[in-house]
């Protein structure tokens, strides 16, 4: 009987971890992420991103894969060389891990073209951010 009350406890701030005001909080963060690509916001991003985030970008028509650090990315974003689509952010699924680690697999439904990404969120100081971008988009529509 004892084993059994240590366990209601244990199951109650498990379900409390996972309210939804935290699925929507990361859900917030995934669009800001989308919405400030679209729009070439660096500030914008640089607000949602981790200090060691990277996107890998696996290129199905080249058959590369790339590593873009953060720094990169960024710098990209303000050249105004990627981004700049308007596109449907949908969430497929938000997959939470000991409260700090998130994985959130979404579709972005663009004008110029679709990504699928697997995004690696973190949970530093209370906030949600991308720590990771496993990206791969088709584009021509």
């Amino acid at each position: 009987m004892k084993k059994l009350l240590l366990l209601v406890p244990i199951g109650l701030l498990t379900l409390i971890a996972f309210t939804p005001s935290e699925i929507n909080s990361i859900r917030e963060v995934v669009e800001i992420y989308a919405k400030a690509g679209d729009m070439q916001d660096a500030s914008k991003m640089g607000k949602v991103l981790h200090e060691g985030f990277r996107v890998v970008w696996n290129d199905p028509a080249k058959k590369t894969v790339s590593l873009i650090s953060k720094a990169d990315y960024m710098q990209l974003i303000e050249a105004k060389k990627i981004g700049g689509d308007k596109r449907k952010v949908i969430i497929e699924s938000i997959d939470i891990s000991e409260g700090i680690n998130a994985s959130v697999r979404v579709t972005l439904d663009g004008e110029k073209g679709d990504f699928w990404n697997l995004l690696s969120l973190v949970k530093v100081d209370g906030k949600w951010l991308v720590a990771q971008d496993l990206v791969s988009a088709k584009f021509g529509k």
